[in-house]
């Protein structure tokens, strides 16, 4: 099995938690083929990841994993979220607060916020979450391709460019309250438009993970709403 981990590296450095958890999961996992593939300096964030798709799928990868430079995570929860049996895994991890929040939320986007409760297998259908620690399966690209312009950047070679499309684009939601619409991220507007497409994203709510530009480590009280 083809795992590619995908990072858009915009000022050109990781954190070193992310450093030392990446080189834990290269030694630690025998039983896939890893890549790493990352874009450096694109201040353009939905074309940064863009482009690590079309390198992931150009290599050939079954799956995608997009981890943030400011994440770190240990080699147990890597082995769970890539190989859950649903077309999109994702684990929580602590977001930025904004000015007068009391509590810290994380990078998920529920279906329900009255009921967090885990199915069998142990996991949470979520509408849609944050790409910091995110697993595709390569179906789902195949499945939104023919919906994603066709892109073309001359830094790429030829055969990456074959799988250059604009696979994240901004999307828009509606606010009932300001009778107005507001932009949405490419990272939940990509999980809505899979979910649309028959692939629904799901949470593991067991992974712990550092958001280390945050200060904050992931603990499943952060997910009681």
């Amino acid at each position: 099995m083809k795992v590619a981990i995908m990072t858009p590296i915009r000022h050109g450095t990781v954190h070193h938690e992310f450093t030392e958890s990446l080189a834990a999961t290269w030694r630690g996992i025998k039983n896939m083929d890893l890549a790493w593939f990352k874009v450096i300096g694109c201040s353009i964030l939905p074309d940064a990841r863009s482009m690590c798709v079309a390198q992931a799928l150009s290599w050939g990868a079954d799956k995608l994993i997009f981890i943030d430079d400011d994440i770190s995570w240990s080699v147990a929860d890597f082995c769970f979220l890539t190989n859950h049996k649903v077309p999109i895994c994702t684990g929580a991890y602590a977001t930025r607060k904004s000015e007068g929040d009391e509590q810290t939320t994380v990078a998920v986007q529920f279906l329900d916020d009255q009921n967090r409760k885990t199915d069998a297998r142990g996991l949470i259908e979520v509408k849609g979450a944050g790409f910091g620690f995110i697993r595709f399966d390569r179906e789902v690209f195949d499945g939104l391709k023919d919906d994603c312009q066709p892109m073309w950047d001359e830094a790429l070679p030829a055969r990456v460019c074959e799988h250059y499309r604009d696979w994240f684009p901004y999307g828009t939601n509606f606010n009932v309250k300001k009778g107005r619409y507001h932009r949405s991220g490419e990272d939940v507007h990509f999980c809505h438009r899979a979910r649309a497409a028959g692939f629904k994203t799901y949470l593991d709510p067991a992974i712990q993970l550092g958001h280390h530009s945050v200060n904050e480590v992931y603990r499943a009280n952060l997910l009681k709403g």
